[in-house]
């Protein structure tokens, strides 16, 4: 029963990102930062920033939030699948590479303690 749940709540939090979620094209920014869905390509200050997949992934969706928190299991969904299962470390070692490889803009990734990760809007957030 709580496969089903977890499965039925993955699928009604994909419905609710509507138009504009990762993978749709498109660019999306913040500061920054800049991402084009159609080329994977992401920009930190008009310079290339090589990520992987699933990271790509994650950034994007955390992009495509705009400042909501994105619990590590609704991370997980977005960037492994509904059917993969991994460890909620798994989204945390991927936070931090994702904040390595963006230098002086790691700033954008806030960790919201105890609930998942949200995409800061600018370095002035502070909450």
């Amino acid at each position: 029963m709580k496969v089903l749940l977890a499965r039925v709540g993955s699928v009604l939090r994909r419905a609710e990102a509507g138009p504009g979620a990762p993978g749709e094209g498109g660019m999306l920014r913040a500061g920054p930062l800049s991402i084009d869905t159609l080329k994977h390509e992401v920009l930190v200050e008009e310079e290339p920033v090589k990520l992987t997949l699933t990271e790509f992934k994650l950034l994007s969706a955390l992009l495509s939030a705009r400042g909501r928190v994105l619990t590590r299991d609704q991370l997980m969904d977005k960037a492994m699948g509904t059917d993969v299962f991994v460890t909620d470390r798994a989204i945390d070692v991927h936070i931090t590479a994702i904040r390595k490889k963006l230098g002086t803009a790691s700033w954008l990734v806030n960790t919201v303690r105890g609930v998942g990760y949200r995409l800061r809007e600018s370095s002035e957030d502070n909450d």
